[in-house]
């Protein structure tokens, strides 16, 4: 049982990783569309590029979100540091389990 749901969560989990990386592609091609207007073959293969330079892509990305999307910069920020943040908060929390536990 614990087999099966450990493979469904493996699938769920690229899904998921999967999903967010194209959202984050689609933000940061926006971008190169919008200051550049090249088109969106180049886009997209110059943001494949860019998207994997630390801090860098993510920059970008977000300004493209909140510039092409109109989104405000706290969604922006979700999409390209939340699973950033949500591994601080894991790490904390269990920092703090396992001092509660000694």
């Amino acid at each position: 049982m614990m087999r099966a749901l450990g493979g469904v969560l493996s699938v769920l989990s690229l899904t998921i990783y999967i999903f967010i990386g194209f959202v984050q592609l689609s933000a940061i091609a926006s971008a190169f569309q919008l200051w550049w207007g090249i088109g969106t073959f180049f886009s997209y293969l110059l943001g494949a590029f860019l998207g994997y330079t630390p801090l860098v892509g993510s920059i970008v990305g977000m300004i493209g979100a909140m510039e092409v999307w109109h989104w405000e910069w706290w969604q922006a920020g979700g999409l390209f540091f939340g699973g950033l943040l949500l591994t601080i908060v894991l790490i904390v929390v269990k920092i703090a389990r396992e001092k509660r536990g000694r």
